[in-house]
C-alpha cells in the first residue's frame, strides 16, 4: 500500500473504528483477494466486538498489498459506507494526522476491553461447563454418594483451570466454591431424573435471608436490564427503583466506567477478577452508600454490554452472578445495618437529585 494511502487509513483510524462494521464489508474484500482465509478466521472470532474487528481489519490492511486501499473503498462504497469512503478519499495526507501516540493510546485503551471481554468470556465457559457437565452426570447418578463423589472430582479440575488463568483473587476464589455448593444443593434437592430434564439450566440462586436474596436477584434483573433490554424474574420494587436510577444516570455510569477500565494496567485486566478490583476501589475509603452499590450493579451491566457485541448472552448471567455474591458477602452487614434493602426505596426517592451521588 503505498504510503500516502497508509497515512489516509491512519488519519481516519478512531472515525472508521466507531463507524465501519466488518461484517458488513469482510466478505468483499475475501471476494476480491485482500483478505487471506486466516484474516477471514481472525475477523470472525466470537470474542471480538465490532469495533475490535475493524481495529484489527485497519491493522491487517497495509499489509495486503497495492490493491487493498482501492478494494477497501469499493467495499465501503458497496456496502452502505459511501460517506466513510468519501471521507478517507478527501483526506489530505499530508496535513497533521492524529498523531502516533493517540492512535496507540487509543488501541490499548480498546485492547484493555477486549482483554476483559475475552477473559470474562473464557471464565464463563468454563464455569457454565462445569455446570452442563454435573448437569449431565447427575441425570445418570442416582444416589446423593454418587453425585457428591462425581461433584467434588469436577469441581477440582474447575479449580485447577481457574488458578491456570490467574483467577487467585479473595473474592473469586470464595465465589467459585460458593457456586459449586449450590450446583451440589441443586443436585441433591432436584428430585426425580424426570424433574431434573425439565429443569432450565439457570444459573441457582442461594438460599438465605432477604438481604442475601435482594442481592443476587437485584444483580441480575439491572444486568439483563442494562445488557439485554429484559429482566429476570418479576419486577419488584427494589427492581424498578434501580431501573429508574441507572436509567436516569446511563450516560454519567458509561463514561464513568468507561474511564475505569482506560485507568487499568492492562496487566490488572483478568475477567472478573477485574470485576472485583472496580468493587474494592468504589468502596476502597470504607464509605459504603447505596449510590456505591447501585454504581456497581450498573458496571456489571456495562461490561456484559460491551461484550455482548460479541452474542454471547451467558457471559451476562456469570457478571450477575458473581456481583450478587460480592454484594451478599462483603456489603451485606452495611445493608443490614441500614435497616436493609427497604431504604434504598427511601434513598433514591428522597435523596436522588441527578447527580452522581456515589461520589458524595
Amino acid at each position: 500500500m503505498e504510503e500516502a494511502d497508509k497515512r489516509k487509513l491512519r488519519i481516519n483510524f478512531i472515525f472508521l473504528v466507531d463507524n465501519v462494521r466488518v461484517g458488513d464489508i469482510r466478505d468483499y474484500l475475501y471476494s476480491e483477494g485482500v483478505l487471506t482465509e486466516d484474516d477471514m478466521e481472525k475477523l470472525s472470532l466470537m470474542t471480538l466486538t465490532e469495533r475490535d474487528k475493524t481495529r484489527t481489519l485497519l491493522l491487517i490492511l497495509p499489509k495486503r498489498g497495492s490493491k487493498a486501499f482501492r478494494v477497501f473503498l469499493e467495499a465501503l462504497n458497496e456496502c452502505s459506507y459511501p460517506f466513510a469512503a468519501e471521507k478517507i478519499q478527501s483526506t489530505d495526507p499530508h496535513v497533521a494526522d492524529t498523531g502516533p501516540d493517540e492512535i496507540d493510546t487509543f488501541i490499548q485503551e480498546e485492547e484493555k476491553f477486549s482483554r476483559l471481554h475475552q477473559q470474562i468470556l473464557m471464565q464463563t465457559e468454563l464455569i457454565l461447563g462445569f455446570k452442563k457437565e454435573v448437569d449431565d452426570l447427575r441425570l445418570q447418578l442416582r444416589s446423593s454418594e454418587e453425585q457428591s463423589a462425581m461433584l467434588k472430582k469436577h469441581y477440582t479440575h474447575l479449580e485447577r483451570q481457574m488458578m491456570e488463568c490467574g483467577l487467585t483473587g479473595d473474592h473469586v476464589v470464595p465465589y467459585l466454591k460458593d457456586f459449586a455448593v449450590r450446583v451440589e444443593q441443586d443436585t441433591v434437592d432436584s428430585g426425580s431424573v424426570e424433574m431434573r430434564k425439565k429443569m432450565p439450566g439457570a444459573l441457582v440462586r442461594p438460599h438465605g435471608d432477604k438481604t442475601t436474596q435482594l442481592a443476587y436477584e437485584i444483580a441480575a434483573d439491572i444486568t439483563a436490564y442494562i445488557a439485554l433490554h429484559t429482566t429476570q424474574g418479576q419486577t419488584t420494587k427494589y427492581t424498578k427503583t434501580m431501573r429508574k436510577v441507572v436509567d436516569q444516570l446511563s450516560d454519567t455510569y458509561n463514561d464513568q466506567f468507561t474511564e475505569l477500565i482506560k485507568k487499568l494496567d492492562i496487566r490488572q485486566i483478568n475477567g472478573l477478577q477485574t470485576i472485583c478490583a472496580v468493587a474494592e476501589g468504589l468502596f476502597a475509603d470504607g464509605t459504603n452508600n447505596w449510590g456505591r452499590i447501585v454504581t456497581l450493579y450498573a458496571f456489571g451491566g456495562f461490561v456484559a454490554k460491551q461484550a455482548l457485541e460479541s452474542n454471547v448472552a451467558d457471559l451476562a448471567d456469570v457478571i450477575a452472578d458473581f456481583i450478587g455474591f460480592y454484594v451478599s458477602k462483603t456489603l451485606k452487614p452495611w445493608i443490614d445495618s441500614n435497616n436493609g434493602w427497604v431504604m434504598t426505596l427511601w434513598f433514591f426517592a428522597y435523596n436522588f437529585n441527578g447527580t452522581p451521588f456515589y461520589c458524595h
